[in-house]
């Protein structure tokens, strides 16, 4: 009677320890070979509490690729923020389009880490996401709408109409501010005319979108940005004016060496040797002369 209940034991306690102690790489590899209970353990081990555990699992996971794919979907619909994160981000790295739709729903889950799903469609970048991450623009989450503006900047030119109407219909002066901020990234050339006309707290970034896309119908409002009371508009002029090669530029950018400001005397200098080639002084906070702070000097 004894000798059964010996065994029994024994049995239990060698399956009950091969659980708790199952590898991430032998779980890899069985996924690997087809067996769907090691694929479906080895995604939720992305969400175990210790991190080189969950770190091996995810590397794993992104590995394996395609045949754990429907237990990432499964994690997408979790609660547990971890795995919800982790199954996102391992989405966007094996980078199938089939995801697609569970991720939409996802990026449509709210008290959860939806960054990652942001994330996760840029790498994928599939224009068709394109409407709900410039949704995700005016979005309360700022974590989200951060990674919803590197995702769209990862999309490219494409973008720029839908971002572009969303600059000229939000009154959100936060999703404002995020759709200059892809504009400028993408250079989009037809936004100039609308980014020349953004006034209030968002000039700073309108101006230094303008820098960024480098037309040359925006000297004429760069030029009059160098006298804006705000010192922040005047710095990020002195600096747009710079990348737009023009040497109209040359006269004003003289007059902005100054500047109350020395933060904007110094991009007026660094301007103007790139406008001229030679090298430009002007007066530090301390009142000394010197040349801009380069670090290759």
């Amino acid at each position: 009677m004894m000798r059964p209940l010996v065994l029994v034991l024994i049995a239990f306690l060698t399956v009950a320890c091969s659980a708790g102690d199952e590898g991430v790489d032998a779980l890899a590899r069985n996924a690997a070979h087809g067996d769907r209970g090691a694929a479906k353990r080895l995604v939720l081990a992305m969400g175990d509490r210790t991190r080189e555990r969950s770190l091996d699992a995810y590397k794993s996971v992104v590995s394996v690729g395609n045949v754990v794919i429907p237990y990432l979907y499964k994690g997408l619909a979790s609660d547990d923020q971890d795995l919800f994160e982790a199954c996102a981000a391992a989405l966007g790295n094996i980078g199938s389009t089939d995801s697609l739709p569970a991720l939409k729903t996802a990026l449509g889950r709210k008290g959860m880490r939806r960054y990652a799903v942001a994330w996760a469609l840029g790498e994928i970048g599939d224009p068709s996401v394109t409407v709900l991450l410039v949704r995700s623009l005016a979005t309360g989450d700022v974590v989200l709408r951060k990674a919803a503006v590197r995702a769209l900047v990862r999309l490219g030119p494409s973008v720029g109409p839908q971002v572009l109407e969303m600059l000229e219909r939000s009154d959100d002066p936060k999703a404002r501010r995020a759709a200059i901020r892809v504009l400028g990234e993408i250079k989009e050339q037809a936004a100039v005319p609308l980014l020349t006309e953004v006034e209030g707290i968002n000039r700073d970034a309108a101006v230094w979108a303008l820098g960024r896309i480098g037309n040359p119908q925006a000297l004429q409002p760069l030029l009059k940005d160098l006298s804006d009371e705000r010192w922040s508009v005047r710095r990020q002029a002195a600096q747009a004016l710079g990348n737009l090669e023009d040497a109209g530029a040359v006269p004003a950018l003289r007059r902005t060496l100054d500047d109350p400001e020395a933060v904007v005397r110094e991009w007026a200098a660094r301007s103007l040797e790139t406008l001229t080639g030679k090298r430009v002084l002007y007066r530090d906070e301390d009142g000394q002369i010197v040349p801009p702070y380069n670090l290759y000097h």
